[in-house]
């Protein structure tokens, strides 16, 4: 196996991995070679999100269907594992926006299930893993991690976003709302959900009501009507770039 970092191939020591592998039980061995793999990235840090670059597409593909032609597409791949890829979002909302894409085809988070719990919980610790890189440059930049309620893109993917929400992206009450009410829907949460129940009930309509509320901070929830107004708010009183 290899591990690739912005389609840069960096060879493992194969055996000397799988070797290590072995000596765990066999019910867990599936996650041991992901977790090596995550490591190996340890010193890589993310770059801020470049918020204008537009992302390639050929025409023939459906704005929907983007996210599928985006893993496979060198500019916006950060890195990947055996599991998953690590993208630069195409259109970032914040200073840091990546998205971790399972290599399993999935729909939404509507079609998980107690089977998906292994993979769910393998993108948790990539998300982890790529916050604490990125604090070791921004210590005190807050970030949160999960998945729409009802995603504009076909098929299943983690939002990893700083919560400075200061790209010039972020432009509409729509756009803020899907990240600071609950259609945005925590890893843990879906993680805790899944374990309990079994699934995620996914109630479209309710969740899309929740795009045309007023906009409250993420962090002391006074509400705006205004977004820029909103941003020069959280850029004074919760996240700076210091």
């Amino acid at each position: 196996p290899s591990y690739t970092v912005n389609s840069l191939k960096v060879t493992t020591a194969t055996n000397e991995i799988h070797s290590v592998a072995r000596d765990f039980p066999a019910l867990i061995r599936p996650f041991v070679l992901p977790l090596f793999l995550i490591k190996m990235s340890d010193d890589k840090i993310p770059p801020p999100s470049n918020p204008a670059r537009r992302p390639s597409r050929p025409s023939n593909v459906d704005w929907s269907e983007a996210l599928s032609h985006a893993t496979t597409d060198p500019e916006q791949v950060f890195e990947q594992d055996e599991l998953t890829v690590t993208l630069a979002d195409g259109f970032p909302k914040s200073r840091y926006h990546y998205l971790v894409v399972p290599k399993q085809d999935l729909g939404s988070v509507g079609d998980l299930s107690g089977a998906h719990l292994g993979l769910l919980e393998h993108m948790h610790r990539v998300a982890e893993n790529l916050v604490s890189r990125i604090h070791t440059k921004e210590p005190n930049l807050p970030f949160k991690f999960g998945y729409h309620a009802v995603p504009s893109l076909k098929r299943l993917h983690m939002h990893v976003v700083s919560q400075d929400f200061s790209s010039p992206r972020m432009r509409t009450r729509h756009h803020w709302n899907t990240f600071n009410t609950e259609y945005f829907m925590p890893s843990s949460l879906v993680l805790d959900t899944i374990r309990q129940c079994g699934h995620v009930e996914v109630d479209t309509d309710s969740y899309e009501t929740l795009l045309f509320l007023s906009m409250r901070c993420c962090f002391c929830r006074r509400t705006f009507e205004d977004l820029d107004e909103l941003k020069e708010h959280l850029r004074r009183r919760h996240v700076s770039k210091e």
